[in-house]
C-alpha cells in the first residue's frame, strides 16, 4: 500500500465523481423544513421616539401623546383613507374651579397606559377590541359638579346614541359610550355623554361628588363598529438572517387603509419558530411602504427601511428606518435616512429603498441603503447612504450613484457583503435605466459594486457600469450576495423580468464578476422548465456561497410562486439547474423573497423564504418557509476503526462548503480519501474503508462548488499517530461515506 501526501483538490474530487454514475436529474421537490404563518391577534405597542405611545388591536390603533388621545378605527384595508378621531381634554372643572392640566408623558405597564396630567391622571386600558379611557382624580379643588370637556377633531360625524355618542361613516363607526363614575369605596353612577360644539362633555353630579371617596374615576369606553371585514391585508414581506444571533427577522406591510400602510416585524429562531409576538416598525398615521430588512453580524442588529408618505400627503415622501437590537430586544427611535428639509439631505420625493447588511465579524459594521429620489417628471436618480450598526448616518449627505437625464429606478442591493475580511467584502447594487427609443420603452440594467466604506469599487472602475443595454425591456431587478466560486474572483447574479414577445415575460439572469464584467446571460425561465407564453417575474435571488437560489412568481390568471436552485459551472460560466419549479406552498402566492443564511455569514446551504398567501377569499397574509437547498445525501458510517478513535462529521456535505471530521483526541492526525471499500488489515479489528486512498493532512475537507460533484459518494477515514497499534502506532477511525449534496 502506498500513500501520497497532497492537498485536497478539485481534480481529486472530480475524478472520484467521474468514476460513478451521474446523479439523478433535478426534480420539482425540495426539503421544505417548515412553513410558518406569522402569529397575529395580540395587542402591539410602539414608541417611535417622538414622545408618543401607540397601540394596535384588531379593530383600531390609537396614540397617547401626553396631551391628547387619537383613536383610529379599522374600517377595512380597502377604505380610501384612515379616519382618526383626536380627543383632547381641554377643561376639567370641579364646581366652578378649574383643575390644573399639564402635559404628561405616556407610561405603559402591561396593557395599561397612564399619563400624569397634574391634578388628574389619564388612564387607558387596551383590549383587542376596545379602549377604556379613564380620568382619575386623586384630589379635587372643590366639591360640586365635576365637568370634563374633550375637544374632538376628525371627519367622522358625531350623533347622540342611547348610551353616549357614535361617530359614523359609511364604512363603520366609533362608539364613545358607557361612561361611569366610580369612587374608591365602589360607588358607581352611569353618566350621560353630551355633544357640545365639537366637543364631548361628561358631567358627574354634585351629589355624587360630595359623598365620593377619592380617588374619583370617570370612565368612558371606546370601540369600533365596522361594516367591513375585520381582517387586515398584509403583504410585501422581507426577510433577513443574523448568524451571530441565530435569528430570522421578518417584516411586512399591513394595509390599514388604501393610503395608510403600517409595517410590522416578527423575530424567529433558526427553525422559523416565532420568538415572542409581532412588533411594530411603524403604526402611525404616516404610511410606511415597501419595507426591506438586513442584518449586521457584529454587533447583531437588524435595520428595516421603508418609503414613508406623510399623513395626508403633507410633504414629500422620505426614507425612514428602525434599528432592532437583538441583545436588548428593543427598537431604536425612528431614523430619518433621507428627507427633504433636513440639513444635508436631498430635495424631492424619496422612494423604493433597499438595504444590505454587513457580515464582517469585526467592528465597525455598516448597513448600506439604496433608494430613488425624484429629480423631475420621469427623472429619478439612484442614491446610496450608509447607516452604522448603532443607527447613525455615516455621512452628511447621500452618495449619488446615477443621476443622468434618463429615469433610473428600482434599485436593489445584495443581502450581505460576504463572510470574509473587510478588503474583500462587497455589495452589488443594480437598478433600471429607462428611456424611450422611437416610441418604444427600453429598460437597461445598470450596476455598481460597493466597498465596505460605501464607495464604488476601484476594481470595477470606481463607477457604475452597464449589465445590459440591448433592446430588451428589463424591469424588477434583484441581486445576490457575492459568491467566491473560484476563490479568485467573486461573482454576483442579477435577475430581471424581461419582455420576450407580446405580453410574455421571463426571468433572466445576468452573471457578473467583481471587475464589472458580464460572464453570461441566460433565460432562467427556460432553464427552470417554466411553461412558454406565461409571464414569470418579480424574482428574488441570493446565494449560499456555491449556488444561487431564485424565487419568482408566475401569472396565469392567478399567481403562484416558485423556487429554483442553480449551480455555477466555471468552465463556461453557465448556470445549471439542480432543483426547479418548487412551488412554495399549495394554493396561490406572490411577493416571494429569499434570503440565504450564508448571505449573512452563516456558511450553510439553507434558505428562508417569505411570501404573501392569496386565499380564494379573505385577507392576504404573510407566511415563511425554510428550505434545505440540497439534493438527498449526507453521511453514513461503516465500522472499520480501532484503538477507540471516534469520528463525527460536522456541517452539510454540500458543494462549496467544507466538512469537518471531529475526532475524540488531538495530536498528529490526517485523513484517507477515496472511493468506498472494505479491505481487511493485519491489525486487530482494523479495516481500510477507502480504495486506493490518498493521504490528506488535517481533518477538514473542502468541497469545490462544481455541480458535477452533486450525488458523488466518497469515503473518508481518519487516523491518529501515536495511540494505536496498526502499522506500528496508528489508530484508525470508522469510515464515513459522504454523498455530496
Amino acid at each position: 500500500m502506498y500513500f501520497h501526501f497532497l492537498r485536497p483538490s478539485t481534480l481529486l474530487l472530480c475524478s472520484l465523481a467521474a468514476a460513478q454514475s451521474a446523479p439523478a436529474p433535478p426534480t420539482a421537490t425540495a426539503a421544505q423544513d417548515a412553513v410558518r404563518a406569522l402569529p397575529g391577534g395580540a395587542l402591539v405597542y410602539d414608541e417611535p421616539g417622538d414622545g408618543s405611545l401607540w397601540a394596535a388591536g384588531r379593530t383600531y390603533k390609537a396614540c397617547c401623546d401626553g396631551a391628547s388621545f387619537t383613536y383610529v378605527p379599522f374600517l377595512g384595508s380597502d377604505a380610501p383613507r384612515s379616519l382618526p378621531l383626536r380627543f383632547t381634554l381641554t377643561q376639567a372643572r370641579a364646581a366652578d374651579t378649574a383643575v390644573a392640566l399639564a402635559r404628561g408623558t405616556p407610561r405603559r405597564t402591561g396593557n395599561r397606559v397612564t399619563v400624569a396630567r397634574g391634578a388628574l391622571t389619564e388612564i387607558y386600558d387596551f383590549t383587542e377590541d376596545s379602549v377604556e379611557q379613564s380620568f382619575a382624580f386623586a384630589d379635587l379643588p372643590a366639591r360640586g359638579d365635576l365637568v370634563l370637556t374633550l375637544k374632538v377633531e376628525g371627519d367622522l360625524r358625531g350623533e347622540p346614541a342611547p348610551e353616549g355618542i357614535v361617530f359614523r361613516s359609511e364604512r363603520g363607526a366609533v362608539h364613545y359610550t358607557h361612561a361611569v363614575a366610580l369612587d374608591a369605596a365602589g360607588a358607581r353612577l352611569p353618566l350621560a355623554i353630551d355633544a357640545v360644539d365639537g366637543s364631548v362633555r361628561l358631567t358627574v353630579p354634585a351629589a355624587f361628588v360630595a359623598d365620593c371617596h377619592l380617588p374619583l374615576v370617570v370612565d368612558p369606553l371606546i370601540r369600533t363598529e365596522t361594516l367591513q371585514p375585520t381582517a387586515f391585508h398584509e403583504d410585501a414581506p422581507s426577510l433577513a438572517w443574523c448568524g451571530q444571533a441565530q435569528t430570522w427577522f421578518a417584516v411586512w406591510q399591513r394595509h390599514y387603509s388604501a393610503t395608510d400602510l403600517d409595517v410590522f416585524a416578527q423575530r424567529l429562531d433558526h427553525t422559523m419558530t416565532p420568538v415572542g409576538t409581532r412588533t411594530s416598525i411603524d403604526m402611525t398615521l404616516d404610511s410606511w411602504e415597501r419595507p426591506k430588512v438586513a442584518s449586521t453580524h457584529t454587533p447583531p442588529r437588524f435595520l428595516t427601511v421603508a418609503q414613508v408618505v406623510p399623513a395626508g400627503n403633507a410633504g414629500p415622501s422620505w426614507i425612514g428606518g428602525r434599528l432592532f437590537r437583538t441583545d436588548t430586544g428593543s427598537f431604536d427611535p425612528v431614523l430619518v435616512i433621507d428627507r427633504e428639509g433636513v440639513a444635508g439631505h436631498h430635495p424631492g420625493n424619496k422612494t423604493t429603498p433597499d438595504v444590505g447588511g454587513d457580515t464582517n465579524g469585526l467592528s465597525p459594521s455598516h448597513f448600506t441603503v439604496v433608494f430613488c429620489r425624484e429629480a423631475g417628471p420621469d427623472n429619478r436618480d439612484v442614491l446610496l447612504r450608509q447607516v452604522t450598526a448603532d443607527g447613525a448616518l455615516r455621512t452628511a449627505s447621500a452618495l449619488v450613484l446615477d443621476d443622468t437625464r434618463a429615469d433610473e429606478h428600482s434599485p436593489a442591493i445584495s443581502h450581505g457583503n460576504g463572510w470574509w475580511v473587510n478588503d474583500r467584502q462587497r455589495w452589488a447594487v443594480v437598478w433600471i435605466r429607462r428611456a424611450v427609443h422611437h416610441g418604444v420603452p427600453d429598460g437597461d440594467v445598470r450596476a455598481a459594486i460597493i466597498t465596505t466604506d460605501g464607495q464604488p469599487d476601484p476594481l470595477a472602475g470606481g463607477a457604475p457600469f452597464t449589465l445590459d443595454e440591448t433592446a430588451a425591456d428589463d424591469d424588477a431587478p434583484s441581486v445576490s450576495s457575492l459568491m467566491e466560486g473560484d476563490r479568485v474572483k467573486f461573482l454576483f447574479l442579477c435577475t430581471v423580468t424581461r419582455k420576450v414577445g407580446g405580453g410574455d415575460r421571463d426571468v433572466f439572469g445576468i452573471l457578473f464578476d467583481g471587475h464589472g464584467a458580464v460572464r453570461s446571460t441566460q433565460n432562467l425561465s427556460q432553464i427552470d422548465g417554466s411553461p412558454a407564453g406565461i409571464v414569470q417575474g418579480d424574482a428574488s435571488v441570493d446565494t449560499d456561497g456555491a449556488r444561487f437560489v431564485v424565487t419568482y412568481t408566475e401569472h396565469v390568471g392567478h399567481t403562484r410562486s416558485f423556487l429554483s436552485l442553480l449551480a455555477w459551472q466555471p468552465h463556461d460560466d453557465q448556470l445549471l439547474l439542480q432543483q426547479g419549479r418548487v412551488q412554495l406552498a399549495s394554493g396561490y402566492q406572490r411577493d416571494a423573497r429569499v434570503c440565504a443564511r450564508s448571505s449573512s455569514g452563516a456558511g450553510h446551504p439553507h434558505y428562508g423564504v417569505a411570501y404573501t398567501v392569496l386565499p380564494g377569499s379573505g385577507n392576504r397574509h404573510v407566511a415563511l418557509a425554510l428550505f434545505d437547498g440540497v439534493l438527498p445525501g449526507g453521511f453514513s458510517i461503516r465500522p472499520t476503526g480501532c484503538a477507540g478513535l471516534e469520528v463525527t462529521p460536522a456541517s452539510t456535505p454540500a458543494i462549496g462548503h467544507s466538512i469537518a471530521f471531529n475526532l475524540n483526541r488531538g495530536g498528529v492526525v490526517g485523513m484517507l480519501l477515496g472511493l468506498p471499500a472494505h479491505v481487511p488489515l493485519p491489525c486487530a479489528s482494523c479495516a481500510l474503508g477507502v480504495a486506493d486512498p490518498l493521504l490528506l493532512p488535517g481533518t477538514t475537507l473542502p468541497i469545490p462548488p462544481f455541480p458535477n460533484l452533486v450525488g458523488a459518494v466518497v469515503a473518508v477515514q481518519c487516523f491518529h499517530v501515536g495511540t494505536g497499534t496498526c502499522f506500528g502506532n496508528l489508530a484508525l477511525s470508522n469510515t464515513v461515506d459522504v454523498t455530496i449534496q
